[in-house]
């Protein structure tokens, strides 16, 4: 029964993570064709962190309380880092999409 809950959450999260991709690539429909190989693994981390983010934001708002004597989930740490690993990567996209 777990596994089954395991892979339909994975599924959740898969088709979460193919709808961004696609988000993304509408709003990148303009690179050209020699950016797009660099810009299609961009988009797919892009993409991923998206997505972890909101499953990461969603247990830390779990963790909420009063701050007061609590211990700093380890989540905080795993959202703070890849927030700043998202703003690169949308940093990097739009860079390029300055450029076309």
């Amino acid at each position: 029964m777990a596994i089954d809950q395991t892979s339909s959450a994975k599924k959740v999260k898969d088709s979460r993570i193919v709808e961004e991709e696609a988000r993304l690539r509408a709003i990148l429909v303009n690179i050209p064709d020699n950016q797009k190989v660099v810009v299609e693994g961009l988009i797919l981390q892009a993409a991923y962190t998206y997505v972890a983010l909101d499953d990461l934001q969603e247990k830390l708002s779990q963790h909420s309380g009063n701050g007061i004597g609590m211990k700093v989930p380890p989540e905080f740490h795993m959202y703070d880092n890849t927030t700043r690993l998202h703003m690169d990567l949308i940093k990097q996209l739009t860079d390029l999409l300055k450029r076309v």
